[in-house]
């Protein structure tokens, strides 16, 4: 055999060997690959769907990934997928099974080539029982500022356990109550509404039964009614009689404690009002009734006071009253004095009959005097007249004494 036939033998003979022994030349070994595994959320409603991902090291992208669940003490096929970037990253939604129960995933990478196959390590989800919560707010729309009442049932649910009332403020859902459930699974809370906002009722997981959540419902907050204050009520019923020729004074009241502007028309002559205190002053030149309308409003109120009609009489000017009743005595040949007086203003015109020779007489001041001539008795009749009072005082008769010497 030359030399060149026994090499070729020994290179055949060598192979041999190695494909009766197992054993592969360096250049086919397998790659060994890592796979990792998560599951978001690991736990859920049963029938919700969940995903799962991870990371197949040592692959190209699109390489083949199997998601298995266990089935008593076999794997069943429970979907699949495909690596989606260069550094092997995967990921997979699955639809869990309806009965409630804790299922096993792993995810598998089938061997390929000289890539080896991977398994990854086992997660487990909780398939949860369902839970239905209602809502329902009374009533749907209230004033800002007030309270709506929600109310609601929850099933499956566990007495005395707390349903979270939670309202959207915009980004997130802020809790703003809590109610217990009762023996029957029904809950109610009032809740202070202040603007138009979105509300929902959660309850969370217990066991086996997982969280759930009302549909969100929108109750609407209308602006508050302007609260426009009680009309003022003019407390003044009646007014006092005045009386010509005399000052009066009067104040105008009102149920308002607050200041405001006050109308009184028409007016006797001589009368006039202070619009800011309600006064009715003056001095009243002629006698008479008056329907005098008084009126009210308040600073900072649109209603104002029903009007009242108020009549305001002015009596006469009553007569003037001499009250002088009787005069000093005199004598002869002395020197007289006496001074008449009347009651109220001074101010009038005397007057003097039946006046003896010797007596002098003031009709402005009333002032008598002179000198007795003869004793006797002297009988005079003394009158006034008041100025601007058309009515005189009565006459008065007086008696001068005047005794000899």
């Amino acid at each position: 055999m030359s030399s060149r036939r026994f090499v070729r033998f020994l290179l055949a003979l060598a192979v041999a060997l190695l494909v009766l022994t197992g054993l592969q030349p360096a250049a086919s070994a397998s790659t060994s690959r890592s796979l990792g595994i998560a599951v978001t959320p690991a736990a859920t409603a049963s029938g919700s769907v969940v995903t799962f991902s991870g990371r197949l090291t040592r692959s190209p992208k699109g390489t083949l990934v199997r998601l298995q669940r266990r089935s008593g003490s076999a794997w069943v096929a429970a979907g699949a997928t495909r690596t989606t970037t260069s550094t092997g990253r995967y990921a997979v939604r699955v639809t869990l099974p309806t009965p409630v129960a804790i299922y096993s995933f792993r995810a598998v990478a089938p061997r390929k080539g000289s890539l080896a196959t991977a398994t990854s390590k086992t997660v487990r989800v909780a398939a949860l029982a369902k839970r239905f919560v209602s809502l329902t707010p009374s009533p749907k729309t209230v004033t800002a500022g007030t309270s709506t009442t929600m109310t609601g049932l929850v099933r499956p649910f566990v007495r005395g356990a707390g349903v979270l009332l939670q309202r959207w403020t915009g980004s997130s859902w802020a809790t703003v109550a809590t109610a217990p459930l009762n023996s029957n699974g029904i809950y109610s809370r009032a809740v202070a509404v202040s603007r138009t906002s979105t509300y929902r009722a959660v309850v969370a997981r217990s066991g086996m039964t997982a969280a759930g959540s009302s549909t969100p419902v929108t109750v609407t907050a209308t602006p508050p009614e302007p609260q426009v204050p009680p009309a003022p009520v003019i407390a003044t019923t009646s007014l006092p009689q005045a009386t010509e020729g005399s000052s009066y004074d009067v104040t105008l009241a009102t149920t308002s404690p607050a200041s405001g502007t006050w109308s009184a028309s028409p007016l006797p002559a001589g009368l006039s009002l202070d619009e800011h205190t309600g006064v009715i002053s003056g001095t009243p030149t002629a006698p008479g009734t008056t329907h005098v309308v008084v009126g009210f409003t308040e600073i900072g109120n649109p209603t104002a006071a029903t009007p009242k009609t108020l009549d305001l009489v002015v009596a006469p000017r009553p007569a003037p009253v001499i009250t002088t009743a009787e005069l000093p005595d005199g004598k002869v040949w002395s020197k007289y004095a006496a001074q008449l007086a009347v009651a109220g203003d001074p101010a009038g015109t005397w007057s003097i009959s039946g006046k003896p020779a010797w007596m002098s007489f003031s009709t402005t001041t009333g002032a008598i005097g002179g000198t007795p001539l003869l004793p006797g008795d002297y009988k005079i009749t003394v009158g006034f007249t008041e100025t601007g009072n058309p009515t005189p005082a009565a006459p008065v008769t007086l008696t001068v004494h005047v005794a000899g010497l």
